[in-house]
C-alpha cells in the first residue's frame, strides 16, 4: 500500500504511484503529501500520474488529518507548492468541515494564518493570494461569534506591529503588503462566496462593511505617499509596489455592491486621477478609474467628476503617452486609456454632447477616433479597437434624443425619426428637395450641398492625409470653435439656436470622420492572407465586422442620408478601379459595400438620388462585370439587394429591377456566390413579383443552369423564387410554367418509385431517396412561392402610399393557382385549365401518398415529406389542396409505422382545416362516416359524417398516441411526442370539441386520469410544460359560460356522457360543450391539484414554480370552490408535500392562494414551496422575493 511506500521511493520519473487512500488519517503523512504534490505539479508528470496524484490529494483532504498536515505545508519555507497547497486545504476544510475543528483551535489558527499573511507577504503572489483567500473563508465562518469587526481587528492588530519600537523599515512594509492583499481579497471573496443560511450572510456583510472605511483609509493612505525626486531606486520600488497594491485594494472594494462609502469618493478619485501620470502605476489606475466611473451613483455628480478627470485625460503626460503608443502601436498603454475614455463617455454621454466644442472633449473624441482605427486587423494584430463601440453609441443615443441639445430647426436626423417622410422628399441637412428625375451622377453629389451641411470633400481629404491619432482639424481640436455651455437637464444657458447648431455641425463631422474609419477596419485582409487564419480568428473578425456595422448605423443615425455621400463616391472610385485590376479581389470595395448593406434598413423607399447610383451602371453594373477573383465583392452585393429596404425600393423603381435580378442570375452559375445570390433572388422575387412576371421563363433557365450549386435548403429558395413571380400570371401561364417546374422531378421520382416497388434489380434504392428528397424540396418551395403574395408587403415602408399603383403595390394578382379567394370562384377559370389542375392536384398527393408508403421508416424523408403537407395545409393552395380524409389516412398509417411528432403537427393542422359544414368532403369521407350520419337527428346528415370522421380520428391517433406513452419514462424518452400530442389535443379541443369529449371512457381515463398526472410529475422540461400548457387550455376553455348546461353532463365511470336530449344546435351546443368540458376539470380535477402541490413541494425544480403556478391559478380562478376545497383535501395529510409544512404553512398557503392577482399569487405559491423544501432563509428565497 501507499501509506507503507517510505519517502523518495518512486517509479520512472515520478516519485511514487498513488495507490488508493486509505479509509482514516493514520495513513497520512507530512513526508507522503510533500511527494504527491511534487509529482502534481511535475512539468514532466504524465496525465494519469498526475491525475493519480491528484486523486489522492483529494482523499488527503477530506480526511481529518489535513487540519494538521496543512499548517506544517504553510510553514515550509522551501517549496511555494506546499505553502500554496496548504493555503488550499486550509481553506477546504475551513469552509467544508468547520464543524469539526475544535471551539479551543479557533483563535490559535486564525493567529497562524495571519502570521503566514506576513511571512508571505513578498511572495510569490499565488502563495499570498491563496493564504488570504484562506483566511477570508475563516471569517466567513467566525464572524460574529469567534472574530467580531474582523476588519477593525485586523487593523488594530497589524498597527501595533507597525508602530513596534522593534519592527524595521522592511518589516514594517510586509506588514503593510499582507494587510492590502487581504482587503484586496476580502471583497471578492464577499462577492463569489455563497452563504447559507441568509441570516449569516447579512450578518457578515454588516461586520465587514462598518469597517469599509478603515480598509480603504489605509490605501489611501499609501497613495498619499509623495515620491520624493532623488529618492533610491530600492525605496522607490518599495513606494511603487505599495502603491499598486493600493491601487488593486481600491479597485476590489469598488466592484463590490455599495463596498465604497460615498463620503470617501472624492478623496478616492482626487487620489487614483494623481496615479494617472505615474507610469508605473498608470495602467492599474486606469482600471480603477474605468471602474468607479461605471458606478451609477456617480451620475448624481457628473459635473464635478468631468471636470476632474478631463484636464487629466485629454492634456499633459496622459496626451503625451497617447500620442506616444498611437505612434508606437503600443497597447500596454493604449488598452487602459481606451477603456477608460470609453467608460468615460458610456457613463457621461450628455457632458461630452453638451461640451463638444470644448477643445478638451475635442481631443478626448480625437482620441477615441484614433483607437477605432487603431492599426492593424482586429483579432490578428490588435484586439482594441472595439472597445470604443459602446462610446460612439451612447454619443449618438443622446446627441438625437432631442432634450440633452435642440436639434437645430430644418436638421431632422436619422435617429429621431427613421423613414419620416422628411427623409423621403427632402435632403436631411440642406432640406433642398429630392429630385426623382433623373438620376444625379455620384461625381455631382457634394456640388448640391448648402454651406451648412457637412463638407464631404474636407472629410475625404482629411482621412486620406490624416497621421497617427490626429482626425480632427486643427479648427476643431485648437479651439477655434467657441465654448457652448449647457445646464444639467440639457437646456440652453443662453445658447442660441446657432450654438445648436454649432454642436450638430461638430457631431456631424466627428460621425463623419467615424464612419470613413469603420470603412477602413472592417475591410477584409487579402485571400492569399484570409486563408492562413485559424477558423476561430476569422469567427472574432466576422463577429467584428457586425460590430462595426452597428457602429455605422450609429453615423447614419447622425448624418441621415449625407452618409451616402461618404460612401457612394467611394464605391464608385473603387468600382471603377476593379475593373482595370482582372487580377485583384476588390477588398477596398467589398468594405464599401458591407458599410451600405449595414444601413440599408434606413433606405428610403422613395430615394431617387442615392439608390439610383447603387443600383445603377456605376457601381452595380460595374460589379457585375468583374471576374472571378471578386467573389467577395459580389457576394457582399448580393446580400445588400436582399438587406431590408432594398427590394422594396427596387419594387417603386421598375426599370432597376431588372439589371439586378441579372446580376443575381449570374451569380448562381458560381458556387461561391449562389448562396448569398438566392437569398437576394428571393427576396426580390417575393417583393417585385408583379414586376418581374414577363421574365419567368429566364427564371425557369436560371433555374435549370443554378439548381445544382445550391445546397437543399437554397435549392427551396430558388424554387420559391421562380414560383413567386408566377402568382401574379393568369391561371393558364401559372400552370403551364408550374408543370414546367415540378412535373418532370415529380414523374421521375413515380419512376423511380415504380422500379423500387417492381423489384427491378436495376433500381438503385438510395438514388431513389435522393430525388425523393428533391421533389419534396421542390414541392415546398413551389407551394410557399406561389402564397408570397401577400409575403411582399412585410417590407413596406412608412411612406408607402397604398393607392400608387405605379411601383405595382401590394395584394395578390387576379385568380389564379395561388389565389384561393379568385379560384373557389368557378367563373375565374376556365373548363380546361380547372381541368388541368385537378390532374396536377392528383397527380401529386398520389405522389405524396406513395413516399409516405414506401419511406415509412424513413425520418429524413418522412420529415421532408411532412414539411410540405404543412406547407399545403397552412397556405391552402387550390393546386395544392390536399384530400383531407385519405392525407388523414396516409399520416395516421405513417404515424403507426413510424411515430414521429412531424405527423402529429400535420394532423393538428389537417383537424383545424376541417369545417363540418365543408360538403366538398363528404365524396371523401370513408363509409363509416357515412353511416354515422343516422346515429342522431340533432344535426343534418352531412354535419355528423364530418363529425363521425373527425372524432374516429382523434380516437384512433390518441389510442396509439396513449399506447407509445406507456410509463412515465416514455415522456422522458420522447418529449417531442409528448408535446405534439398534447397540442393537436388542444387545438381539437377549440376546433372540435365533441371530438375530445367524445373519446371512449377507457381512453379519457387513460389521458386524463394517468398521463396527465406523469407529465405534471416528470422532471422532463418539454414534456411538462406541454402538459401544463394543455391543462391551462382546457382550465381556460370559456369555463364561465359552463355553469348554465351542467345539467346535460353527468360522470359515469371516468367517462363523460352528454345527455342526448339537450339542445344540439348554435349556442345550445356551445354550451353543451363547455359543460362537458367543465365536467371534465371536476372529475380530474382533484387528482391535477395534488400533483401541483406536490411538484410546487419538491417535485419540480423551482425554475417550473410560475408555470405551475399560472395552471394553479387559472383553476382557482375559474373553478374557486372546487379548486379550494381540493388543495385542503390535499393538505389535509400529515407530511404532505414536505415533512417540513407545517399546519400554519398551509393554513397560510391556503389564506391566502384566494387573494390577488396572478402576480400576488406567484408569491404566494414561491413561499410556500421556500417552506416545504426548508429554504426560506437562504439567499435563494431572498432572490425569489425580490
Amino acid at each position: 500500500m501507499f501509506a507503507n511506500v517510505p519517502p523518495g521511493a518512486g517509479t520512472g520519473p515520478f516519485l511514487f504511484n498513488a495507490p488508493a487512500a486509505p479509509l482514516d488519517g493514520n495513513g497520512y503523512s507530512l513526508d507522503l503529501v510533500r511527494l504527491a504534490i511534487a509529482q502534481l505539479y511535475a512539468p514532466t508528470a504524465t496525465p494519469t500520474a498526475h491525475n493519480e496524484a491528484q486523486t489522492w490529494l483529494l482523499a488527503f483532504q477530506a480526511s481529518p488529518a489535513a487540519w494538521g498536515i496543512a499548517r506544517s505545508l504553510l510553514a515550509d519555507e522551501t517549496s511555494p507548492e506546499c505553502r500554496f497547497f496548504g493555503a488550499l486545504t486550509m481553506q477546504i476544510k475551513i469552509s467544508r468541515d468547520w464543524q469539526t475543528l475544535s471551539p479551543t483551535d479557533i483563535e490559535p489558527l486564525r493567529q497562524e494564518l495571519v502570521a503566514r499573511l506576513v511571512q508571505s507577504a513578498a511572495g510569490p503572489p499565488f502563495v499570498t493570494t491563496k493564504i488570504c483567500t484562506a483566511l477570508a473563508a475563516f471569517a466567513f465562518k467566525a464572524v460574529p461569534e469567534s472574530w467580531p469587526r474582523p476588519v477593525h481587528s485586523l487593523c488594530q492588530d497589524f498597527r501595533a506591529q507597525m508602530s513596534s519600537a522593534t519592527a524595521t523599515p522592511s518589516q514594517r512594509v510586509a506588514l503593510e503588503l499582507a494587510l492590502l492583499d487581504f482587503f484586496t481579497v476580502l471583497p471578492e471573496e464577499m462577492q463569489k462566496a455563497v452563504f447559507t443560511p441568509d441570516s449569516r450572510k447579512h450578518r457578515f456583510q454588516v461586520e465587514v462593511q462598518q469597517d469599509a472605511a478603515l480598509a480603504l483609509e489605509m490605501a489611501l493612505t499609501v497613495l498619499r505617499t509623495e515620491l520624493v525626486e532623488g529618492t533610491g531606486e530600492d525605496e522607490r520600488n518599495v513606494v511603487i509596489a505599495l502603491k499598486k497594491k493600493g491601487l488593486l485594494c481600491v479597485l476590489s472594494w469598488a466592484n463590490l455592491h455599495q463596498g465604497i462609502p460615498f463620503d470617501m469618493m472624492d478623496q478616492i478619485l482626487s487620489l487614483v486621477i494623481n496615479h494617472l501620470p505615474l507610469k508605473e502605476t498608470f495602467e492599474t489606475a486606469c482600471q480603477v478609474l474605468t471602474d468607479l466611473l461605471a458606478l451609477t451613483n456617480l451620475a448624481k455628480y457628473e459635473q464635478t467628476v468631468c471636470e476632474g478627470l478631463l484636464p487629466v485625460l485629454s492634456d499633459g503626460w496622459v496626451l503625451e503617452q497617447f500620442n506616444e503608443c498611437m505612434k508606437d502601436e503600443d497597447t500596454s498603454i493604449a488598452q487602459p486609456l481606451c477603456q477608460l475614455l470609453s467608460q468615460f463617455g458610456e457613463s457621461f454621454p450628455r457632458f461630452v454632447i453638451r461640451n463638444l466644442t470644448r477643445p478638451d472633449v475635442l481631443r478626448l473624441v480625437n482620441m477615441q477616433l484614433a483607437f477605432t482605427n487603431f492599426p492593424g486587423y482586429y483579432g490578428v494584430d490588435e484586439d482594441l479597437s472595439a472597445a470604443p463601440h459602446q462610446f460612439w453609441f451612447e454619443l449618438q443615443e443622446v446627441l438625437t434624443d432631442g432634450v440633452t441639445i435642440p436639434i437645430p430647426e430644418g436638421l431632422t436626423p436619422a435617429g429621431s425619426n427613421p423613414g419620416s417622410s422628411a427623409d423621403l422628399t427632402t435632403d436631411p441637412v440642406t432640406r433642398e428637395p429630392i429630385i426623382h428625375t433623373p438620376v444625379t451622377p455620384a461625381s455631382a453629389l457634394s456640388s448640391k450641398r448648402s454651406s451648412r451641411a457637412l463638407d464631404v470633400s474636407k472629410i475625404v481629404t482629411r482621412h486620406r492625409e490624416t497621421g497617427a491619432g490626429t482626425w480632427l482639424g486643427a479648427d476643431l481640436v485648437g479651439g477655434s470653435i467657441g465654448r457652448v455651455r449647457w445646464d444639467g437637464r440639457g437646456a440652453n444657458e443662453g445658447a442660441t439656436a446657432e450654438s445648436a447648431a454649432q454642436v450638430w455641425a461638430v457631431a456631424m463631422e466627428v460621425f463623419a470622420m467615424l464612419a470613413l474609419i469603420v470603412r477602413d477596419k472592417v475591410q477584409r485582409p487579402p485571400e492569399s492572407e484570409w486563408v492562413t487564419w485559424k477558423q476561430e480568428t476569422r469567427e472574432k473578425f466576422r463577429v467584428y465586422r457586425n460590430d462595426m456595422g452597428d457602429t455605422c448605423t450609429s453615423c447614419f443615425q447622425i448624418l441621415g442620408q449625407s452618409l451616402y455621400e461618404l460612401y457612394l463616391p467611394l464605391a464608385v472610385d473603387q468600382a471603377r478601379e476593379a475593373m482595370s485590376d482582372p487580377l485583384g479581389n476588390g477588398q477596398v470595395l467589398e468594405a464599401t459595400l458591407f458599410c451600405l448593406k449595414s444601413i440599408a434598413e434606413y433606405a428610403a423607399v422613395r430615394d431617387d438620388r442615392y439608390l439610383p447610383i447603387l443600383f445603377g451602371s456605376e457601381i452595380l453594373g460595374r460589379v457585375a462585370g468583374l471576374p472571378e477573383s471578386y467573389t467577395r465583392v459580389k457576394v457582399t452585393f448580393c446580400l445588400l439587394i436582399s438587406d431590408h429596404k432594398h427590394p422594396q425600393w427596387l419594387k417603386r423603381h421598375p426599370s432597376a429591377i431588372l439589371p439586378v435580378v441579372e446580376f443575381l442570375v449570374r451569380c448562381l452559375n458560381s458556387t461561391h456566390t449562389a448562396r448569398a445570390a438566392v437569398t437576394g433572388l428571393q427576396e426580390v422575387c417575393t417583393v417585385c413579383r408583379k414586376q418581374l412576371g414577363h421574365v419567368v421563363a429566364e427564371m425557369m433557365r436560371a433555374w435549370e443552369s443554378g439548381y445544382w450549386n445550391l445546397s437543399p435548403p437554397d435549392r427551396e429558395k430558388l424554387v420559391r423564387s421562380v414560383a413567386a413571380i408566377m402568382q401574379p400570371l393568369p391561371p393558364s401561364q401559372q400552370l403551364h410554367h408550374l408543370v414546367t417546374l415540378i412535373g418532370a422531378p415529380v414523374n421521375r421520382a413515380r419512376e423511380a418509385m415504380a422500379l423500387v416497388a417492381s423489384g427491378n434489380p436495376g433500381a438503385n434504392f438510395e438514388e431513389t431517396r435522393n430525388v425523393i428528397l428533391e421533389v419534396m424540396t421542390m414541392l415546398t418551395g413551389s407551394c410557399d412561392g406561389l402564397y408570397a403574395g401577400d409575403a411582399g408587403d412585410r417590407f413596406e415602408d412608412d411612406d408607402e402610399d397604398d393607392s400608387d399603383e405605379a411601383g405595382g403595390g401590394g395584394g395578390r394578382g387576379g385568380a389564379g393557382l395561388g389565389d384561393t379567394a379568385g379560384i373557389s370562384n368557378t367563373d375565374a377559370v376556365d373548363e380546361e385549365t380547372r381541368n388541368a389542375m385537378e390532374n396536377v392536384r392528383r397527380t401529386v398527393w398520389e405522389t405524396v401518398g406513395a413516399i409516405f408508403e414506401m419511406f415509412q421508416r424513413d425520418e429524413v424523408v418522412i420529415e421532408a415529406s411532412c414539411k410540405f403537407v404543412s406547407t399545403t395545409l397552412i397556405n391552402s393552395l387550390p393546386i395544392f389542396s390536399a384530400p383531407l380524409p385519405q392525407l388523414a389516412s396516409v399520416l395516421v398509417a405513417s404515424f403507426r409505422a413510424q411515430p414521429s411528432s412531424h405527423q402529429l403537427r400535420c394532423l393538428t393542422l389537417l383537424v383545424q382545416s376541417v369545417n363540418d359544414t365543408d360538403e366538398s368532403l363528404l365524396p371523401q369521407l370513408p363509409p363509416s362516416a357515412a353511416s354515422a350520419a343516422s346515429a342522431s337527428p340533432l344535426l343534418p346528415a352531412n354535419r355528423q359524417a364530418i363529425r363521425a370522421w373527425v372524432q374516429s380520428l382523434i380516437t384512433h391517433i390518441t389510442e396509439l398516441v396513449l399506447h407509445l406513452l406507456s410509463n412515465p419514462q416514455s415522456l422522458c424518452d420522447r418529449p417531442d411526442l409528448v408535446e405534439s400530442s398534447f397540442r393537436l389535443l388542444a387545438k381539437t379541443l377549440y376546433a372540435h370539441p365533441y371530438a375530445i369529449l367524445g373519446l371512449p371512457g377507457v381512453l379519457i381515463e387513460r389521458l386524463f386520469g394517468t398521463v396527465v398526472g406523469w407529465g405534471l410529475e416528470v422532471q422532463e422540461r418539454l414534456s411538462s410544460e406541454a402538459t401544463v400548457d394543455f391543462l391551462r387550455d382546457l382550465v381556460s376553455c370559456d369555463a364561465g359560460a359552463m355553469r348554465s348546461a351542467t345539467s346535460w353532463i353527468t360522470a359515469n365511470d371516468g367517462a363523460v356522457v352528454i345527455d342526448e336530449d339537450g339542445p344540439g344546435t348554435g349556442e345550445a351546443e356551445a354550451a353543451r360543450w363547455r359543460a362537458g368540458i367543465e365536467a371534465l376539470v371536476r372529475v380530474y380535477g382533484e387528482n391535477v391539484v395534488r400533483i401541483l402541490i406536490a411538484s410546487i413541494g419538491g417535485g419540480q425544480p423551482s425554475t417550473k414554480l410560475p408555470l405551475l403556478a399560472d395552471l394553479f391559478h387559472r383553476l382557482l380562478h375559474h373553478f374557486p370552490e372546487e379548486a379550494r376545497a381540493w388543495t385542503i383535501k390535499a393538505l389535509s395529510v400529515d407530511g404532505f408535500p414536505t415533512r417540513y409544512c407545517t399546519a400554519e404553512v398551509k393554513e397560510t398557503f391556503v389564506t391566502n392562494m384566494m387573494r390577488g392577482n396572478l402576480r400576488e399569487f406567484k408569491k404566494t405559491v414561491s413561499e410556500f414551496a421556500m417552506r416545504a423544501r426548508n429554504l426560506q432563509d437562504t439567499a435563494w428565497a431572498s432572490v425569489m422575493r425580490m
